[in-house]
């Protein structure tokens, strides 16, 4: 009987982005959200919520929508800044013990700094598949991951990346209630999920994981070269090494930083992959990859 609901939903989310006379998410206090420097970071423990802001014009379902940015920490052991979206019914919970948390890693749309999940382009992809959710009463944390939005490098499939961006989106969510934790993500967010439910064991030993959705997780990169090669879609195999060079960036034998070299072909190649070919690539972000 909750269908209904969900329907209306969709189509007032719709309106909300399309027809708004404000924007989801003015461009000034994006940048200025995503990107000042977060004095003291290092001092944080993992999950915690250094920044938030309202994003009333997603308040459906009668739920309470937020943009935040929380500590985590980088397959190095660094800590860095990840941004992220909370979601949380403002109704009572009438289930057994705290409102359960649904932790979604989405899929990618793109390398691009704007197709993060929790800016105005993200969000008409990440929140449709967070209305039935919402629907049935969970509260849900969703991660742009590492670097995407936010300083830093993106690490596309990433599996350490990808799974501590996730527990610790579950932790900003889950510290004060100690709620059950279901992770959850589909394409490149399955490979999240499934990371994260490796790894939360010994990364996040406090969470209450009971559960992981991992769906369609390309985790086989010939499966994945066969299904692109020649087509249209063939500059997006080019994430995976963007992330890997990246997340690993060589230095010479003295330590010191990358030559221009490997940062131009970087450039180029976020550059050749952040749009479909028919149009220009720096222009926009798109779901079919």
């Amino acid at each position: 009987m909750k269908l209904p609901r969900v329907t209306f939903a969709s189509f007032a989310l719709a309106g909300a982005l399309v027809m708004s006379a404000a924007p989801v998410s003015a461009a000034p206090v994006a940048a200025d959200f995503y990107g000042a420097p977060v004095v003291g970071l290092e001092a944080y423990a993992p999950g915690s919520i250094v920044r938030r802001e309202p994003v009333p014009q997603l308040d459906l379902l009668g739920a309470r929508t937020e943009r935040i940015l929380y500590r985590s920490a980088d397959p190095r052991d660094r800590a860095v800044a990840v941004s992220g979206l909370l979601v949380t019914p403002t109704r009572a919970w009438d289930g057994a013990g705290p409102r359960p948390v649904i932790a979604y890693a989405p899929g990618s749309y793109g390398v691009a700094d704007r197709c993060s999940g929790s800016t105005q382009q993200g969000l008409t992809t990440t929140m449709p598949a967070l209305l039935p959710l919402l629907a049935q009463g969970y509260q849900v944390v969703t991660t742009d991951y590492q670097g995407l939005g936010t300083p830093g490098e993106y690490e596309f499939l990433g599996r350490v990346a990808g799974a501590r961006a996730l527990l610790d989106a579950a932790r900003a969510a889950a510290h004060e209630t100690g709620a059950p934790v279901v992770l959850y993500g589909y394409s490149a967010g399955g490979v999240a999920s499934a990371a994260a439910a490796e790894f939360a064991s010994t990364y996040a030993p406090e969470l209450s994981v009971v559960g992981a959705f991992v769906g369609a997780a390309p985790t086989d990169p010939v499966v994945r070269v066969e299904g692109q090669d020649g087509s249209a879609w063939a500059a997006t195999m080019l994430y995976t090494i963007d992330g890997l060079i990246g997340a690993h960036t060589p230095t010479s034998p003295t330590g010191s930083a990358p030559s221009s070299t490997i940062a131009d072909v970087r450039l180029s190649m976020r550059h050749r992959t952040s749009v479909p070919p028919t149009r220009s690539r720096t222009d926009r972000c798109d779901p079919r990859i």
